[in-house]
């Protein structure tokens, strides 16, 4: 039942997030009740498409083609040998990125409900809170931390300040980071939920929806920022 819960919770509540639109202006307000602790679920599951977006920056074209295609095939966590060398070590890395996201959404279910007292409605409703409180938080999310794994983004040499491209860049990367999350939760509850089923983001139809759903967010990010060096002239 408590895995159920989990299931449960975790859908419910992300999708909650994706389907609603949250302005980032200004700093973090009353309602973060479980700062630390929402801060560090959300790293968690972004952290994916972080790593993907790595191995794309320092793979070859023939490797991260060959990745792709065994990925889609269904080969599971296999598909890394593609990488060659690196390959043992990006298959530890993709796990321990899914297992810190069950560890840290444990940690705020935790943190909501101590005493394991209140319904699976009102512990979505304080997560959803939380999460929402957190987006807002334009210094824990500023547009460098949200590129800084892009190589474009040290073309532009800083940060843009202000103005209407700016906005229009936030807003592009609002966009991509609500679908990842919509995609996210389908993978999630799709392998069973968090902690239902140990290791299922290794198994074939696991690596495929987490991996598709980071590069969706990845290539949709990419043009965000063609849109902004085209917004500034550059």
């Amino acid at each position: 039942m408590k895995k159920l819960s989990y299931l449960y919770l975790l859908a419910s509540s992300l999708l909650f997030i994706a389907f609603n639109t949250f302005a980032q202006v200004g700093g973090v307000g009353s309602a973060c009740v479980y700062k630390n602790e929402t801060k560090r679920f959300v790293k968690s599951v972004d952290s994916l498409s972080n790593f993907l977006q790595q191995i794309q920056n320092v793979a070859s074209a023939s490797e991260w083609d060959g990745f792709l295609k065994d990925v889609n095939s269904g080969t599971g966590l296999n598909s890394f040998d593609n990488f060659g060398s690196s390959s043992t070590q990006f298959q530890n890395e993709y796990n321990t990125f899914c297992q810190s996201i069950d560890v840290k959404y444990k940690d705020l279910i935790a943190a909501v409900d101590p005493g394991n007292t209140m319904s699976p409605d009102e512990i979505k409703q304080q997560i959803a809170q939380d999460v929402k409180c957190y987006l807002k938080d334009t210094v824990e999310n500023s547009l460098e931390s949200m590129f800084n794994v892009f190589n474009a983004w040290s073309s532009l040499n800083a940060p843009p300040e202000g103005g209407p491209c700016e906005i229009a860049l936030r807003s592009c990367a609002d966009n991509a980071e609500n679908e990842f999350t919509r995609l996210m939760t389908s993978c999630f509850f799709g392998g069973g939920g968090i902690g239902a089923i140990k290791g299922w983001w290794g198994v074939g139809t696991g690596v495929i929806c987490i991996i598709t759903a980071g590069i969706r967010k990845n290539r949709a990010i990419g043009t965000c920022l063609d849109n902004y060096v085209d917004c500034i002239g550059g």
